[in-house]
């Protein structure tokens, strides 16, 4: 039987076959990413002291609430650019707040989600010298699995207009490729379903992380995806060969 773990712990039955197919093929993909000669570009995040993410409650609606310095976020580790010069820089969330669509639920009750309203979203970075790096965000759907949760957790690619004119090489590099996706993950322990984030008057505050990844240019991308599809055909083969 497939276990789920997320964060720190382990959950058995159906519900872990999607994440675990989803985990293969990102672990596929990056070995193609690789392949070509051109390093995945990926970024850690989490909240700075004094921030959270806010729920409120029966509005259906959630929002990134800023420290008193106006931060919400900052860099915590970087993968494709060594330098390590995006780390420490610091972020936020703006067009707030967002709000989400009717809950589902799904895998025996675990799983409740809804899809957020398109709306006015973006992020920004400041990279220390005064220039700040955007992107247009599209957040997608809001997602728990018991009490932890996350926005756009299928990393779908929901960033778009990137934009930098500053002299950061990594910031220079991450947002010189057309687009990217971004996902956010919480943890409201105990109660934090997202039925439990929609009822009452809240604000119902978490702690927050994250990553961005940058998504390469076309012809990188193309060979990424034939990596995609020859893993899951391997894979495939493997689950239908006879035991020995």
């Amino acid at each position: 039987m497939k276990k789920l773990s997320w964060g720190g712990k382990s959950f058995a039955g159906n519900a872990a076959g999607p994440f675990f197919k989803a985990g293969l093929l990102a672990a596929v993909g990056f070995a193609c990413s690789c392949a070509t000669g051109q390093a995945a570009q990926f970024y850690n995040f989490a909240n700075v002291v004094g921030s959270a993410i806010q729920f409120n409650g029966i509005t259906s609606s959630f929002q990134f609430d800023a420290n008193g310095a106006g931060n919400e976020w900052t860099i915590t580790s970087e993968t494709g650019q060594p330098s390590g010069s995006v780390l420490g820089l610091l972020g936020t969330f703006t067009g707030g707040p967002w709000t989400y669509g009717p809950i589902t639920t799904t895998a025996g009750g675990l799983i409740q989600s809804a899809n957020i309203v398109a709306s006015a979203a973006s992020l920004s970075i400041k990279d220390g010298a005064s220039q700040i790096a955007t992107a247009d965000v599209l957040w997608g759907t809001v997602s728990t699995f018991q009490s932890f949760g996350g926005l756009n957790a299928s990393l779908t690619v929901n960033l778009s207009n990137l934009s930098y004119t500053g002299a950061n090489s990594d910031l220079a590099a991450f947002f010189s490729n057309p687009s990217g996706a971004l996902d956010v993950t919480f943890n409201f322990n105990p109660n934090g379903t997202l039925t439990q984030l929609t009822t009452g008057t809240g604000p119902y505050l978490s702690s927050f992380s994250g990553s961005l990844s940058a998504v390469p240019e076309p012809s990188t991308w193309s060979i990424l995806s034939l990596g995609l599809a020859f893993g899951t055909l391997l894979v495939y083969r493997r689950s239908k060969s006879p035991a020995r």
